[in-house]
């Protein structure tokens, strides 16, 4: 896996001006910026990570989708490398601690159940 950072400068033609564009970071070539770290408007975990059980160690497309959501609804700044390591498993102690379940580091059924009412919530501009 490669992780690079990158800020575009544009300067407009005949000197009309010069915008920065946000700065974004290359995970395995897929270019992510601040916007893919804080998604707002639609739901984010898929029912297809739901079963998985995630933990230190483990990577992937869920690992990924658990990273967005946690940025999403606790306004983290988690980055989403589809890597669980020591930031994640902190977040995920968190947000059990904070909702009565077991504080294990361990994403599974409680945990998913847990981010779903969260986001359910968020989604419709509900407390949670």
């Amino acid at each position: 896996m490669s992780i690079a950072g990158a800020v575009a400068l544009t300067i407009g033609a005949g000197g009309g001006g010069v915008s920065a564009a946000a700065p974004t970071n290359t995970v395995d070539g897929v270019a992510t910026s601040r916007a893919a770290i804080m998604p707002t408007s639609v739901g984010i975990i898929d029912s297809t990570c739901t079963g998985s059980v995630l933990r230190t160690g483990s990577s992937g497309r869920c690992v990924h989708i658990l990273q967005l959501s946690i940025n999403s609804l606790f306004k983290t700044y988690l980055v989403p490398d589809a890597q669980f390591g020591a930031a994640t498993e902190g977040w995920v102690r968190g947000i059990q601690a904070r909702y009565g379940l077991t504080v294990d580091g361990i994403v599974g059924a409680k945990t998913w159940a847990t981010l779903q009412y969260c986001e359910m919530r968020s989604l419709n501009g509900l407390p949670y």
